[in-house]
């Protein structure tokens, strides 16, 4: 998995965007499948409500009515009676259709509402839209029930909604649309967040990996709000307090350095052998006089080497061994003889390395 903090920013922001706009795609299209269906039921309703109110008062013109407004609207036209029995159908032929007297909308017609319903219709083998308004009672029939009968529209659900397609289309295309700009706003913010944490982190990387201390000798000191003036605040305050940190540091290692040459600068200087060693018995740090006692050309050609190997010298090795083991200082002459016989004063004292 990537740790780069712009990827980490952008996953996530990009994702949370795609899945709000799918979210939204789909609520859209649910709400606007329900407004559409509602629409389309309040005006098939309208037009049943309409078409009962102009309905022929003979019986026998109801067939030759009902298939003419099937022609001009191209919806299926249904008289029902009072007692659920079909008188006339644009599809159909009235006496072999059974009775509906028990269908929802045609039950709610006869009880003197309008009413509508949605189902698979027996008799065309598609999904309809139905829709049933109350009539008045109609010669020659009886006109048992309120209302005296019902008038139902229907009208091909499929075909209803086929005309969403293009409604449809343009939401997806806008949802898609508001995607890719809350994306295209993820990646800008993301870069816009990442890009001064990236400098700086490039910055700081940059300095801890050039050659030397953090002294004059190493330069100029790194402007680590270089770039951050247009960037948040706290990034800002961060690499201001970066330079703060930098600046101290290259002070207190100018400090050692020079505490440092001060005392080779002592060390080189004095007469006496002087010889620093690890919690291992290697040479650590050796003077001039120490170098020339045992034969060394140069100090730092004692550097890193065994005690004993460099001095040939087991008293000497005891006497420091003694002063580390008890940790208390240790005085003593003994003789060494790497420039003839000569006895020495010997002071062995511990002390606290980093190797301890």
């Amino acid at each position: 998995m990537s740790r780069n903090l712009f990827r980490q920013l952008l996953a996530p922001l990009a994702s949370g965007s795609a899945l709000l706009g799918g979210l939204f795609l789909a609520l859209a299209l649910l709400v606007m499948g329900r407004l559409y269906d509602a629409s389309n039921a309040r005006a098939l309703g309208q037009a049943a409500s309409a078409l009962a109110a102009a309905l022929p008062r003979e019986e026998a013109e109801l067939g030759e009515w009902a298939a003419r407004v099937a022609r001009d609207s191209g919806l299926r036209v249904t008289v029902i009676a009072a007692d659920g029995s079909v008188v006339a159908d644009s599809f159909s032929a009235a006496p072999i259709l059974e009775n509906h007297a028990g269908r929802s909308e045609v039950a709610a017609a006869l009880a003197g509402r309008v009413a509508t319903a949605k189902r698979r219709s027996a008799t065309v083998g598609r999904q309809l839209l139905y829709a049933a308004a109350p009539i008045r009672p109609y010669a020659g029939r009886s006109a048992a029930g309120a209302g005296g009968g019902a008038l139902r529209v229907a009208s091909d659900l499929p075909a209803l909604e086929s005309r969403l397609g293009l409604s449809r289309w343009a939401l997806l295309l806008g949802a898609a649309a508001i995607c890719l700009a809350a994306i295209v706003a993820a990646f800008f913010l993301s870069r816009r967040i990442a890009s001064p944490i990236s400098r700086l982190s490039a910055a700081a990387s940059a300095y801890a990996a050039s050659p030397g201390s953090a002294g004059p000798a190493r330069g100029a000191l790194p402007s680590f709000s270089s770039g951050l003036a247009r960037g948040p605040e706290e990034l800002l305050a961060l690499a201001r307090s970066l330079e703060a940190m930098a600046r101290e540091l290259a002070g207190e290692i100018e400090e050692a350095g020079t505490v440092a040459r001060e005392r080779a600068a002592i060390l080189d200087a004095m007469g006496e052998a002087v010889l620093a060693l690890d919690g291992e018995e290697r040479i650590l740090i050796a003077n001039p006089a120490a170098a020339a006692l045992f034969g060394f050309k140069s100090a730092d050609e004692m550097l890193g080497r065994p005690l004993l190997a460099a001095t040939r010298s087991t008293e000497l090795e005891a006497v420091l061994s003694a002063a580390s083991s008890d940790a208390s200082p240790h005085e003593t002459e003994l003789a060494l003889y790497s420039r003839g016989e000569a006895w020495y004063q010997v002071f062995a004292a511990p002390f606290p390395s980093r190797s301890g």
